[in-house]
């Protein structure tokens, strides 16, 4: 497979090279994973875009989808490929063929959405710079047009009040156990002609309150804290439309608190992928042809208070916490784990999938710098390797289980 990296859904192209494919498509098919271990089914693989079809290569558009490996699929035959694709980002395509989005428009009258904060947010003042700073960062390296409410709102999650709130969550409307936050988004459509315009018209994004709130910048002081900036990173990510990928390190990682992301959520920016899809979908909102409805296009934010501080690429933000090394990997019956040093302990190792769910742990001994970890009986799929010292730091690293 040619191509190493690709923003699912945005009409990018995978080139796959190899031998027996036939001349033409027919009914035969490529598919992608659609969570990490499963993959797309044949019905929706064979709507995808399907730029060439030969004996020995293959160029397809890629849906939204997870990191994981390429099948190519002939007369029910898997054939599949030997590296991994890489998704980084995801945009929430609403058909591939033709490729087309749920878009963004002026909903504000000043050129996009406003954002209402819940009282206790917007009267904290600390809470209040955080979420500035996160729409910041949306609006000067994405180009959407976000901005806050000067005075904040009691409204409670209520989609098609015409608010754009970011709220902590109520009797009634509470979040389910171990959810930190969750962003809904309502969608309308309007018709001339034959033409139908699909356009987001609120968005709510509500927060827990069982967990402990960090509103500051770098690494969460204790473990296990909710990290306000990082959540919402996420959150307004989908607001953005952007959809999960399982890429350790990047904000739409379905995990946004305690282990695998403790990691990297120290990130105080969106990364160098979500600047990309985010750019893909503001230009989508400014450049639409659509005129019915009272709808009208984004228009570029005020950019006076951005600065230059540039995005994170996710290598820089992982690379000095891979302190440990996994081979065979993609590993089938065991894999072997290079600590680099000598446990300084008696250590905990942990490995869990792509949900955030702890699925085996091992004690690491006291001298130990080695071990060889069966890993036969867990699922198809994509693992992360977290290794806890004693002396409090961590070291984490990814591994494919197939």
């Amino acid at each position: 497979m040619v191509t190493d990296k690709i923003i699912g859904g945005a009409g990018q192209p995978v080139t796959i090279r190899g031998a027996g494919f036939g001349s033409e498509r027919g009914t035969n098919y490529v598919t992608f994973t659609s969570d990490g271990s499963n993959y797309h089914s044949a019905e929706y693989s064979r709507t995808f875009v399907y730029r060439k079809w030969t004996d020995d290569e293959i160029v397809v558009e890629a849906p939204p989808s997870y990191s994981g490996k390429v099948r190519v699929v002939l007369n029910d035959k898997i054939q599949e490929s030997m590296n991994v694709l890489h998704v980084t980002s995801n945009l929430a395509a609403r058909t591939l063929s033709p490729l087309t989005y749920t878009n963004h428009v002026n909903t504000n009258g000043k050129g996009g959405y406003t954002w209402n904060l819940d009282k206790v947010l917007h009267d904290n003042p600390e809470a209040r710079t955080c979420v500035e700073s996160v729409m910041r960062q949306f609006r000067c390296k994405t180009g959407m047009s976000f901005d806050i409410a000067p005075e904040g709102t009691s409204a409670g999650y209520k989609l098609n009040d015409g608010i754009n709130a970011i709220i902590f969550d109520a009797p009634g409307y509470e979040l389910g156990a171990g959810a930190v936050a969750y962003c809904d988004w309502i969608w309308y459509s309007c018709i001339v002609g034959n033409e139908t315009f699909y356009y987001i018209r609120d968005t709510d994004c509500r927060l827990s309150t069982k967990f402990n709130w960090y509103y500051g910048n770098g690494k969460n002081p204790e473990f296990g804290m909710a990290k306000l900036r990082y959540v919402l990173y996420h959150e307004i990510g989908h607001a953005h439309q952007f959809g999960h990928v399982n890429e350790p390190g990047e904000s739409m990682h379905p995990i946004v608190q305690a282990l695998p992301a403790e990691e990297w959520l120290q990130r105080d920016t969106i990364t160098e992928s979500e600047q990309r899809a985010g750019w893909l979908m503001t230009r989508n909102g400014r450049d639409f042809s659509f005129r019915g409805c009272g709808i009208t296009p984004l228009t570029p934010p005020n950019t006076d208070d951005c600065n230059s501080d540039v995005t994170s690429d996710v290598a820089d933000v992982h690379a000095d916490s891979h302190g440990i090394v996994v081979a065979p990997n993609p590993a089938s019956d065991f894999m072997n784990i290079n600590l680099g040093a000598p446990a300084d302990h008696n250590n905990t190792l942990a490995i869990i999938d792509v949900l955030g769910v702890v699925q085996a742990t091992h004690t690491v001994a006291l001298g130990s710098s080695v071990l060889s970890i069966p890993v036969a009986s867990l699922p198809a799929g994509r693992y992360s390797i977290v290794y806890q010292q004693h002396s409090g730091s961590r070291s984490v690293a990814g591994v494919i289980v197939k």
